[in-house]
């Protein structure tokens, strides 16, 4: 309901004859925000997206406040909507895998230029970064559904990490990209 009010908040402007809405929803994520933080574990409005989560710690909120600039509209809105699937409030796992899903297919559409880019910047065998990315969704039934794959572990503290593994990992290729390309999306 708080993010229903939140999407469509703000006023009418009969002068402009435009709906307004920025400031709106500046000051009703702040005002809501003061009564989630004291809710349970604490909650909060998050502004970009504009979804309930809880509040997380100091890495994940530059992750989750990243604006996009350094990667193309399309990965923007995956790795966004990707973000907004795992860190729901009401995310059960199978909506957190699929969500780490997302991110690894970002990854898996540019694997022959993430192990370029990567070994770019820090020399190892070409294939040591590309084991270690798609190993852990390969190997712990986030893609394929495969017998051989790991399945039985504490997903609720794993996912976490590959969430923010995979995050990061889109960002920094998108910014090492950018900087042996000077390309600009």
């Amino acid at each position: 309901m708080i993010e229903i009010l939140y999407d469509h908040i703000g006023v009418y402007n009969y002068e402009t004859d435009q709906f307004e809405n920025e400031a709106q929803k500046e000051e009703f994520a702040e005002q809501i925000n003061n009564i989630l933080r004291a809710y349970k574990e604490g909650y909060y409005l998050e502004p970009t997206n504009g979804f309930i989560m809880q509040i997380p710690n100091g890495a994940l909120r530059e992750q989750l406040e990243y604006d996009g600039s350094d990667l193309p509209d399309s990965v923007y809105e995956q790795l966004a909507t990707a973000t907004e699937m795992y860190y729901r409030f009401d995310a059960n796992l199978e909506q957190k895998k699929k969500a780490i899903n997302i991110l690894a297919d970002i990854l898996e559409s540019e694997r022959e230029e993430v192990k370029d880019t990567l070994n770019a910047e820090y020399e190892v065998p070409k294939n040591e970064h590309d084991k270690l990315i798609f190993g852990i969704v390969n190997g712990y039934n986030i893609r394929h559904n495969r017998a051989d794959q790991k399945n039985d572990y504490s997903k609720e503290i794993w996912y976490d990490w590959m969430m923010q593994y995979y995050t990061s990992v889109i960002i920094a290729f998108y910014k090492l990209k950018n900087k042996y390309t000077d390309i600009d999306f």
